[in-house]
């Protein structure tokens, strides 16, 4: 591991993909799937080096510290990293659509009505894990108005 200090405070992919000594492909996939602590900044992967320092001490499996180690990092304060913020917020939407999906009374129900209490960005990706999960479907259905809403359906297993 490169360990530079000198790596800046928020890093990109490929800064990423140096600091660890890794390919920048492998450093993009663990993004994608929520291996390695990330956020996007506007369409761009974002690193904060504070997290990933932190996130490299917990995947240590080495001796233990508290036998003569040193840890890779200081130790931090606990605090939630704003990874663990937005695993918490997908968490929480996901536990409303799914405890809105036991309405049995209701057949559809229209996305918006979750980005009322969460972000848009939030709410797409539970719904598309949903989806993925085989639990629900996406369509478009036309409104009171004629105009074209999108909504999701429990599927019966």
């Amino acid at each position: 591991m490169n360990g530079s200090d000198s790596a800046p405070a928020l890093m990109s992919i490929p800064e990423v993909a140096r600091y660890l000594n890794m390919s920048e492909r492998t450093i993009y996939d663990w993004a994608q799937s929520g291996k390695i602590p990330v956020f996007k900044l506007g369409s761009t992967w974002r690193f904060r080096r504070s997290e990933i320092d932190a996130w490299l001490e917990r995947q240590h499996h080495g001796p233990d510290v508290s036998r003569g180690r040193e840890p890779l990092v200081p130790p931090a304060e606990p605090q939630d990293t704003e990874y663990q913020r937005r695993q918490k917020l997908l968490d929480a939407c996901r536990r409303e659509i799914e405890t809105a999906l036991l309405d049995d009374s209701r057949k559809v129900f229209v996305i918006d009505q979750f980005v009322g209490q969460f972000p848009e960005n939030v709410v797409d990706e539970v719904v598309e894990q949903l989806r993925q999960e085989k639990k629900i479907s996406v369509s478009n259905v036309k409104d009171h108005d004629g105009e074209s809403v999108k909504v999701i359906r429990r599927r019966r297993r």
